[in-house]
């Protein structure tokens, strides 16, 4: 059976390893939430003003370009999620970094 499952439980045994804390799991959310909203409200103004700007000159309906660019935006939008977890994988916190280990 598993060990721990509460958030202050220990990760492992070993002088390299420290406590998942509520503070360092904020830390952690918080570098990806503000990273994803400042790069998902760019990404997807720029891909919806050039979508738009195309699609508008090619006479496609007003109705339709939002559609067509909100498809757009979610397709845009899962690299760029990707983007901003491995930048928040690489940052090094005040007190710790983020490591892959083997299992």
């Amino acid at each position: 059976m598993a060990t721990g499952g509460s958030i202050g439980a220990s990760v492992a045994v070993g002088a390299n390893y420290l406590e998942l804390t509520f503070q360092r799991a904020m830390s952690i959310w918080w570098a990806l939430m503000w990273r994803g909203i400042l790069m998902g409200i760019g990404s997807g103004f720029v891909i919806g003003f050039i979508e738009g700007m195309i699609l508008g000159a090619m006479g496609v309906s007003l109705v339709i370009i939002p559609r067509i660019t909100a498809i757009s935006g979610a397709i845009v939008g899962i690299p760029v999620g990707i983007f901003v977890v491995q930048l928040a994988l690489r940052r090094k916190y005040r007190e710790f970094s983020i490591r892959l280990v083997a299992n």
